[in-house]
């Protein structure tokens, strides 16, 4: 025993005993020299070094005495070492889940590997036949199911695209292992065909057996004296049990995953539904801990929607949460009500999928008035309970609902109130009181649940409405205001009444009560934000009686207030009633205010889609042409500024250009230029000059001038002034977003993308230009020009010329090479198939280079390939005019790859690439893969002696589906 305590000694210089005992934390070493050390060690509340940390320590330990000289004395510390680490092991009750997050991966395989050996008598082997496999001994069972569990488990998790947790092994200096190597080794053995077919047909004979069967435990393993070398296995005492069904259960979860992820669905249900089952038995169980439950849901949902369940497992289904609303669904809501107010109770379908199942019930049709209330009612109580506020959709649910059927849910209101817990009631009250406050869904609260909320209100010292009152505001009327003896609350009074009313009569009748009251004051200014335009307020100080005046300014400011509120119909009825009153005292202002009329009505078309045609449309184009007019006439009141822009953005989104006149605004000398690029775009030539106008007026707004200010740092600071401010910018863009005329749109979107390529000089990711022959090929200057500014505005026409027409292609195309160069390759792709579905009807018409050019598809691969979608990017070769072999060649050749992997090789059409697939295939030992790429080969539809229709009609039809393919997954 001294030689070996020397040799424990020598075998870690750097820890000694009397740094242990003064640091309080053993070294791995003194657990040899003292059997019962480890056992007392474990049993503490938080021991240092904890069990992980000793279970990697051991592992490590005997995987580094294994290079040694093999001495009595080393194979007995090997010995020790491994039953040590078998102990540790056996204290986590097996749980696969704790070895793999806190070990690596060769250190969880050596384990496993000696526990099957140490149960295991030499020379050991077994017949795969159920009686072989149940009839063995419990160690020897449970060893071999738990190390084909986790071969099982290792292999879906190497196959998913998911990056390996790193748990490097610390290695001591001089060491060479290779722990890269070594897991590289431990994959391959897992991941090979022969291994993972006898692990799956070991656990199908688990499935068969007929009793409870030990588990080896800490006791189990003998000491390192006990277990001398040389001899056979030394087995302790087997005193814990596992349950068959705690068996099956894990069992049945890892060989779910494994159909789950060869596709093979039904088998995988039957697995889940198996597991799920078995969980409800062994739901306290140590064992069956580390199963996801979470994750076990999910895939009962995917399966349930992938295979068409039976009518037992329907049933069973039931017991998933959401599968009961799932199943009332496709029943026609049946039960649904009692499903959603068990529920509100239990809390486990997620508040989004009652808010769907809401929604899809509205559109059916299948329920009545009433039933839709009732479940409206459940998801707002289950949203309130959850500290949630009551969403939109509720609200509008219960408007949509007429007033008849709302007393007789009274009583459904009531049952669910009273299944809500006592704590919840208080976050319950505020809601049921917003019901009570408006008089139509007053009559959902019965007596009982008002009696409920008094005595809530009564706990929480809250004051409540009496009987019979509501929480509502009361609609002015001005002749309920009464008269005062206080000259000053009276006032007051009536100028309130000024601030909320929009009514002209009312209005009238109030001013003429205040100059009643004090005929000396000036009531359209009782507010402080109230304005009009200086032309406006002129003409209306000279009209001479003040309560005129006031009642005209009042009239413009609400009308302005309500066009602000989109309530453009009362605005008009407003300045109506002002166009009315300035008859008789000034025409000037009147005309004015037909403008004004012009402007709101030119407002409500832009609000409306520009949707009015005919006669509507020409008498809106004489008062255009009059408004237009008034500009030229020194004698009228010029149109503000607001006005002139929206009577242009008329004018150029119904296309009516000759109605155009230059002006002074920027916004108005660039319609004037884009109307000259569209009528003289079919001749270059003549298209240049107004190109260059439009190209100087954008190039303004986005200039910088020089600063002599400077930062903290002394770096000059680049600041926007004059004409280049944010404010005219912003203006000018906000106008350009009005645009919907097809043609502007897109000479605009050229111009700025054109902008941006030239300051942004980076060619390899250079955007799409449509009409570039109009557009200069370079600009002096260009770091005067704001590069964000320029992206900000073409990012934003972009994207309202998208939701305008979304059918065009160059912009979807631009839009694609955006969010390429922003390294956003999964939208990029998106827009690359948009585009192209555009112009082949969705793929179903021939794909030839006008629908995907060489550009657009080499641009495509980048964005595959910078997805590690591997397979995906030899297909886009086969795609050009030439085949990219040595693309294709060293895209299959990545192991990593997260597309579809073999199942996309029925879209290969070319031989070569398919030839190499299966010869690399057969390299790696890949059988499986072999056979698909054989089965794509040997299509006769491919042979090269067919004539070149069959060829060329076989490939169109693969790339068809393959563009299909990808659209589904990316679209």
């Amino acid at each position: 025993m001294d030689c070996v305590k020397m040799d424990c000694v020598k075998m870690d210089e750097d820890s000694s005993p009397n740094n242990s005992e003064i640091d309080g934390k053993r070294v791995w070493f003194e657990f040899l020299l003292d059997n019962n050390l480890l056992k007392n060690h474990l049993a503490t509340d938080d021991p240092d070094p904890s069990a992980l940390d000793l279970l990697e320590q051991f592992v490590d330990q005997a995987i580094l005495s294994l290079g040694t000289e093999e001495t009595p004395e080393q194979k007995w510390k090997t010995m020790s070492l491994n039953l040590m680490a078998l102990k540790v092991a056996a204290h986590f009750n097996w749980d696969l889940t704790i070895f793999k997050k806190s070990l690596p991966l060769y250190m969880v395989h050596k384990v496993l590997k000696d526990f099957v050996e140490h149960v295991s008598p030499v020379n050991f082997s077994i017949q795969t036949a159920s009686d072989t496999i149940c009839g063995l001994p419990d160690p020897i069972l449970f060893a071999l199911t738990t190390y084909n569990r986790w071969s099982i488990q290792t292999y879906i998790e190497s196959a998913l695209p998911t990056k390996q947790p790193k748990n490097p092994a610390q290695q001591l200096p001089g060491n060479t292992f290779n722990v890269a190597g070594v897991n590289e080794m431990v994959l391959k053995t897992v991941q090979k065909y022969s291994t993972l077919k006898e692990c799956v047909s070991f656990l199908e004979f688990v499935l068969n057996l007929d009793r409870d069967i030990s588990v080896p435990g800490f006791e189990f393993f003998p000491d390192g004296r006990a277990a001398t070398p040389g001899s056979e296995s030394v087995v302790g005492i087997l005193k814990e049990k596992v349950t068959k069904s705690e068996l099956f259960c894990l069992v049945c979860f890892d060989l779910g995953l494994l159909y789950f992820h060869e596709k093979k669905h039904q088998e995988a249900n039957k697995m889940f539904q198996r597991t799920h089952k078995l969980l409800l038995e062994v739901k306290d169980s140590k064992f069956c801990q580390s199963i996801d439950r979470e994750a076990l849901y999910g895939y009962l949902e995917a399966c349930r929607s992938l295979v068409s369940p039976t009518e037992e497992q329907s049933v069973f289904m039931s017991d998933v949460p959401g599968s009961k609303l799932l199943m009332c669904q496709k029943q026609s809501y049946k039960g649904v009500r009692d499903i959603l107010m068990e529920d509100n109770t239990n809390r486990r379908i997620s508040c989004h999928q009652r808010e769907l199942l809401l929604q899809e019930a509205y559109a059916s049709g299948t329920l009545t008035t009433t039933e839709l209330l009732q479940i409206s009612l459940c998801n707002a109580l289950r949203q309130v309970c959850q500290d949630r506020p009551v969403t939109l959709s509720i609200w509008a649910a219960l408007q949509n609902i007429p007033a008849k059927h709302l007393s007789g849910s009274a009583e459904f209101l009531e049952r669910l109130v009273l299944q809500v817990p006592q704590t919840d009631r208080f976050k319950v009250a505020s809601f049921l009181w917003s019901l009570h406050a408006d008089r139509t869904y007053a009559r959902l609260i019965s007596p009982r649940v008002m009696e409920l909320l008094r005595k809530q209100c009564d706990q929480e010292t809250v004051s409540i409405p009496e009987e019979g009152k509501e929480f509502r505001v009361q609609p002015y009327q001005p002749s309920q205001l009464p008269q005062h003896e206080n000259v000053g609350v009276d006032l007051g009074q009536l100028t309130l009444g000024l601030i909320l009313s929009h009514d002209s009569v009312e209005l009238d009748e109030l001013l003429s009560r205040l100059h009643k009251v004090a005929p000396s004051g000036r009531y359209a200014s009782s507010y402080s934000k109230w304005s009009i335009d200086k032309s406006y307020s002129f003409i209306i100080d000279g009209l001479g009686n003040k309560k005129r005046q006031d009642m005209i300014t009042l009239l413009l400011i609400k009308a302005q207030h309500c066009v602000e509120l989109k309530n453009f119909s009362k605005a008009k009825r407003l300045l109506q009633a002002a166009h009315t009153m300035m008859k008789e005292y000034s025409s000037k202002l009147q005309r004015a205010l037909v403008n004004e009329m012009l402007y709101v009505d030119l407002l409500h078309v832009q609000e409306n889609g520009y949707n009015h045609l005919g006669q509507k449309m020409d008498e809106t184009l004489k008062r255009i042409q009059s408004c237009s007019a008034c500009v030229q006439n020194d004698r009228e009141i010029r149109p503000r500024e607001s006005i002139l822009r929206l009577c242009a953005l008329y004018i150029m989104n119904m296309q009516q250009w000759q109605l155009l006149r230059a002006m002074d605004d920027p916004a108005l000398k660039i319609c004037a230029s884009l109307v000259g690029i569209v009528r003289s775009l079919q001749d270059i030539s003549v298209c240049q000059e107004p190109a260059r106008h439009l190209w100087e007026s954008l190039t303004k707004i986005f200039m910088y001038t020089n600063s002599t200010k400077r930062d903290f740092l002394g770096v000059a600071i680049k600041r926007s002034v004059g004409e280049s401010s944010g404010a005219q910018r912003m203006s000018i863009v906000n106008f350009i977003l009005n645009l919907r005329s097809r043609i502007l749109l897109a000479v605009i979107i050229s111009c700025l993308t054109r902008m941006y390529n030239i300051v942004k000089d980076d060619p390899a990711n250079c955007l799409s230009v449509e009409h570039t022959g109009i557009w200069p090929r370079q600009l002096t200057g260009t770091q005067d020009l704001s590069e964000s500014a320029i992206y900000s505005a073409l990012m934003k026409t972009l994207n309202h010329a998208m939701c305008v027409h979304p059918d065009q292609t160059f912009w979807l195309r631009t839009k694609a090479d955006i969010e390429l160069a922003n390294n956003q390759p999964v939208a990029a792709l998106r827009y690359y198939l948009l585009a192209v579905a555009n112009t082949s009807q969705y793929f179903q018409q021939p794909i030839g280079k006008e629908t995907l050019s060489e550009e657009v598809l080499k641009k495509m691969i980048k964005c595959c390939s910078g997805l590690k979608c591997h397979t995906q990017v030899a297909v886009l070769c086969q795609f050009l005019d030439t085949t990219d072999y040595t693309t294709a060649f060293k895209a299959v050749q990545e192991k990593m790859c997260y597309d579809g992997g073999d199942s996309l090789y029925k879209f290969f059409w070319d031989l070569t690439i398919l030839e190499y697939l299966v010869y690399m295939h057969n390299k790696r030992g890949e059988e499986e893969k072999k056979r698909v790429a054989l089965r794509a080969l040997n299509q006769a539809e491919l042979n090269t002696c067919n004539p070149t229709q069959i060829l060329e009609a076989a490939a169109q039809r693969r790339k068809s589906n393959f563009l299909l393919a990808l659209a589904r997954q990316y679209i």
